[in-house]
């Protein structure tokens, strides 16, 4: 069976263009799915130079992931493995050191998400190294998954057994250095920030690690895992009450200027890392975010439970629109924003079609989300429409960027020439490409619409003419000069030529 994994390089989150990685199961991508995410975030996988952060802490890790050795005269500690393919970089860091992996006797995880976790199973085998974790994240941990996404493919990491589970207060010990893990819940069950004594200037200073404190890809509403938001809500608390001399983190690039703090450190020493006031400014920021991120969650999804197909009441007399949304969303969630093209009107599009009469079907894909489940997934519940005695020209699958992709693939599964396709802003030529690898063909009436100034989608006539199910092809090269942000609201420019082309006869041919 053929799968298309998550990332295509539709639809803009952050102003970063995501590589598409649609494979078979059995070619090394879909193997391997964690390879998308350093394709798609190079300082993931870029080598740094290790250095000293203070006494006996070191960074291993690369420029965009922290990984860190804690030194002592019985073996080491080594904390997250970043990517599964960080491994041998952690590996050759640790060698430039002057230290080997053999030696690491104590495999330590901020927490179980690929980007943090996904190294450890190698660097454990490399080193026979013992993997200590707090219990709210050894099921993730063992079973390679997301905990709450546990579905998503490209989400998933190398399985690595836990052999000691701790919890919050505990203190490890080895060759005289003690690390209290310092349960803060929330980016994940088990999130562990690690603390610890060091010397510097005949002064002890408190050094963290700090886990994190981000929403990220979790979902507030409905709740990503039971009590999610009880847990960042204790961890808020928890951290408020500490006020650590140094703290790092695993994601250097953008946390507690940390790659800056690196390169005054060749001059300053650990007086580059040494501030009190980081922690604070970073809880601060974060809980702000959370605190928006949750109003905005409940809000939106409370009038998106108007749209979801359990509500659906099958009628030969009415039409039926699935508007599957863009990449953003799954990013970000329902309240997305990009800081280059702007919010995402998610509820406001779903409100505009509707008032122009359809049936609007729609849900927020989680991060990540697998396109041929997707698709598969939208396919049968227009099957069921169609069982209840629904025309397939009443049916109608819209879809932008990454959605416009999904419609393409759930108009190939369906293979029926009355049923509706608009794709908008979906026809990049990664996704071309991708769409001819994969022996993606159209069926029904297709409608295509993209701004000439998107950088990212252009036209769609090359898969139409690859399609001998088409009855129908329309496409329409918009002139707003909004680019990939003609998707984003529900502009005239596209809502009017979707109605137009759905209620107007079929041509026949």
């Amino acid at each position: 069976m053929r799968r298309l994994t998550g990332l295509l390089c539709l639809t803009l989150s952050l102003g970063a263009c995501q590589s598409p990685i649609p494979t078979d199961t059995d070619t090394p991508s879909a193997a391997a799915p964690w390879i998308q995410w350093g394709e798609s975030n190079p300082t993931w996988i870029e080598p740094i130079t290790p250095y000293r952060v203070a006494q006996n802490v070191y960074f291993v890790g690369t420029k965009g992931l922290g990984s860190y050795l804690i030194t002592t005269p019985d073996g080491h500690y080594l904390l997250d493995g970043g990517l599964p393919q960080n491994a041998p970089m952690i590996v050759q860091s640790i060698t430039e050191l002057g230290f080997a992996i053999q030696d690491v006797k104590v495999l330590l995880n901020s927490h179980a998400h690929f980007d943090h976790s996904g190294g450890l199973a190698e660097l454990k085998r490399l080193s026979g190294a013992r993997l200590v974790a707090m219990e709210g994240d050894r099921s993730a941990l063992e079973q390679g998954v997301y905990l709450g996404s546990e579905d998503n493919l490209s989400f998933s990491a190398p399985p690595v057994e836990v052999d000691e589970v701790i919890a919050h207060g505990d203190v490890l010990s080895l060759g005289g250095v003690a690390l209290t893990a310092v349960h803060m819940p929330g980016h994940s069950r088990g999130c562990t920030s690690w603390t610890m004594p060091v010397r510097y200037h005949n002064k002890t200073l408190s050094l963290m690690f700090f886990c994190s404190a981000s929403v990220a890809a979790n979902s507030l509403e409905p709740e990503q895992y039971p009590g999610i938001v009880e847990d960042y809500r204790l961890t808020f608390a928890r951290a408020r009450a500490m006020q650590p001399d140094i703290v790092v983190s695993g994601h250097p690039d953008y946390y507690f200027d940390q790659l800056a703090r690196m390169r005054r450190s060749k001059f300053e020493g650990a007086d580059a890392f040494v501030d009190t006031t980081l922690l604070g400014k970073a809880l601060l920021s974060a809980e702000r975010h959370f605190t928006t991120r949750l109003a905005n969650e409940q809000n939106f999804s409370d009038q998106m439970e108007a749209f979801a197909f359990a509500h659906v009441v099958p009628s030969s007399n009415t039409d039926y629109l699935f508007y599957l949304h863009g990449k953003i969303i799954e990013d970000q969630g329902l309240a997305a924003v990009s800081p280059m093209l702007g919010e995402y009107q998610y509820v406001s599009i779903l409100q505009t079609l509707a008032a122009h009469g359809f049936d609007v079907i729609s849900r927020a894909r989680p991060q990540g989300a697998d396109v041929e489940i997707e698709a598969n997934r939208i396919a049968e519940q227009v099957r069921t429409l169609m069982r209840q005695g629904v025309p397939a020209s009443r049916i109608t699958i819209a879809g932008a960027s990454k959605g416009a992709f999904i419609a393409a693939r759930v108009s190939s599964l369906l293979d029926d020439s009355t049923v509706n396709i608009v794709l908008l802003a979906g026809c990049s030529a990664d996704a071309m490409a991708i769409a001819e690898q994969h022996a993606i063909t159209l069926s029904g009436r297709v409608l295509a619409v993209y701004d000439v100034a998107d950088r990212w989608a252009g036209s769609c006539a090359p898969l139409v003419q690859s399609s001998t199910r088409v009855s129908e092809f329309q496409e329409l090269r918009v002139q707003d000069g909004t680019g990939h942000g003609l998707i984003y609201t529900p502009s005239p420019s596209w809502v009017e030529p979707l109605v137009s082309f759905v209620r107007r006869p079929p041509i026949v041919r």
